[in-house]
């Protein structure tokens, strides 16, 4: 069987230090089946990036073609505010990236991969794009186009860059064009593949779409901004539909200053977490030795990969039972000297830092005293296969006892979905609930996610000794004795001799 024959091709003008990047990465894309070559068109007015072009060597069998140098032109200036383009600027790139698409089908190219030089991609790229089928599909990658702005991805709904999707004669409220455009959103950070408006800077081509015509040419009748708009039009109007993929995203080097960035996202991109997706138990403990620590490891053990621990300054045996019921997994054990779980917004924020800086798949985040039920390891790797929900909820049952259950109007969580697990992406800007108690064990905005539940229950054994529970309804009446973060009604409720109990073996 022949392989398939790809073109990898980018105009560049770029900064070294980006570029670097960017040419590396392409020496780590995954290849089997295919054979690439590659072709930049070096409009570089900085000689340090016409070197690294000229040295740029493809591994392998693949070739590395090159389209001569074009003269320096007009001024295209980047700094870290935005990239500063302007209407002859747009027109040169479009004639280029056309040379591009003649110079592949020339070559009798299966497909032209057209990737902007400030990106580094993911080794899996290629096998994903290809694998998708379509006959122009682009990687989604995200940019704040602002300092500070909410991420967006570079693929829209319709129109110049509308993320709201809507029918030609509709009119839509500020509110509903909001909602719609979150779930535009919301739906780009699923690893999938669907069907969208407008694309590119990421985009593998087929030649099937090259030979109908599908150029970047101005449309001269049309007064949209970019080539990449006008490629778009002429595609849908040759009846070729576009596609967008957010299963293998770039990272976007669109200023200097996030060129730290980069080794993080090769440690994330470089795992075939999709294939075979880890799940790192995240945890924090404090003087857990006589409670439920032991009980909880050793449950958790066969269901997860990976952990990370944070102990809170325990003076007892519990670095030595995490040790010992962990051995054998990769395991991140970070001791605290001073106790942080007065504060426990800023505990939490270090757990989550320590637990994203071993760039985890999915993080299963649960404390020392919540325990998984019997027979969960196989049950959660299917969660951890499905691609639908980033963010899983579980049902959480408040013990009483070993056997029983707590039930009435104040205690509730078994009736609705908790969010326990998440996928997580590097490309999502995180924020905590900034209160010292109840802040959530998870960033607050992850609730921008749908949350999909699992069926697998979870007891939580923090109240089931009464010896807990008056410690825990004294440590309430320290921290929060307005009960500004919680209910003072539910405080109160620790203390009832005679709640409604259920039996574990009746759910």
């Amino acid at each position: 069987m022949s392989k398939i024959r790809i073109l990898i091709a980018s105009p560049v003008r770029q900064k070294p230090s980006i570029l670097t990047h960017f040419l590396d990465s392409l020496k780590r894309l995954r290849s089997e089946g295919m054979e690439l070559a590659c072709a930049f068109i070096d409009d570089n007015v900085d000689p340090e990036s016409s070197r690294l072009l000229a040295e740029f060597k493809f591994p392998g069998p693949c070739a590395v073609t090159r389209v001569g140098s074009s003269e320096e032109g007009s001024e295209y200036r980047q700094d870290e505010v935005t990239h500063h383009w302007r209407e002859d600027l747009i027109w040169k790139v479009a004639g280029f990236k056309d040379l591009l698409i003649e110079l592949a089908l020339e070559n009798d190219m299966d497909y032209i991969f057209l990737v902007d030089s400030d990106l580094v991609l993911s080794p899996y790229t290629l096998e994903h794009l290809v694998g998708c089928d379509k006959e122009i599909v682009s990687e989604v990658f995200w940019t704040s186009w602002q300092p500070d702005q909410l991420l967006l991805p570079q693929v829209w709904s319709r129109g110049e860059y509308e993320l709201a999707p809507r029918r030609r004669e509709e009119k839509l409220t500020e509110e509903e064009a909001h909602r719609r455009t979150l779930e535009f959103i919301r739906n780009a950070y699923q690893p999938g593949i669907r069907q969208v408006g407008g694309l590119g800077a990421c985009t593998l081509i087929r030649r099937s779409a090259l030979s109908r015509g599908a150029r970047f040419a101005e449309i001269d009748n049309l007064t949209y901004w970019g080539e990449d708009r006008h490629f778009c039009i002429r595609a849908r109007a040759l009846g070729i539909e576009l596609w967008a993929d957010t299963t293998c995203p770039p990272l976007h080097l669109y200023r200097e200053s996030e060129i730290p960035r980069v080794h993080d996202y090769i440690e994330w991109a470089s795992r075939d977490r999709w294939n075979s997706p880890h799940v790192t138990l995240s945890m924090v403990v404090r003087n857990e030795a006589d409670r439920y620590l032991e009980q909880a490891l050793k449950q958790h053990r066969d269901a997860v990969d990976a952990a990370v621990i944070i102990d809170d300054a325990s003076t007892d045996q519990t670095v030595e039972i995490v040790k010992r019921c962990l051995d054998g997994k990769p395991l991140k054990l970070v001791r605290n000297k001073h106790a942080r779980f007065n504060n426990e917004v800023e505990l939490r924020a270090q757990q989550w830092k320590e637990t994203i800086s071993t760039h985890p798949d999915w993080i299963l985040n649960l404390d020392a005293d919540e325990i998984l039920e019997d027979g969960c390891a196989q049950r959660l790797l299917v969660v951890a296969k499905q691609t639908r929900f980033r963010y899983i909820g579980f049902s959480l049952f408040d013990m009483w006892d070993d056997q029983h259950f707590r039930d009435d109007a104040l205690w509730t969580a078994h009736k609705r979905s908790w969010g326990f697990m998440f996928r997580y992406t590097p490309f999502f800007g995180y924020a905590w609930k900034n209160t010292a108690q109840h802040c959530g064990r998870y960033p607050r905005n992850l609730e921008f996610f749908e949350l999909g539940h699992c069926d697998i229950k979870i007891r939580h054994m923090g109240w089931s000794r009464e010896a807990d529970r008056i410690a825990k309804y004294k440590r309430y009446m320290e921290l929060d004795p307005q009960g500004r973060f919680g209910s003072m009604a539910q405080y109160q409720s620790i203390l009832d001799p005679s709640p409604h109990l259920v039996p574990w073996g009746s759910v």
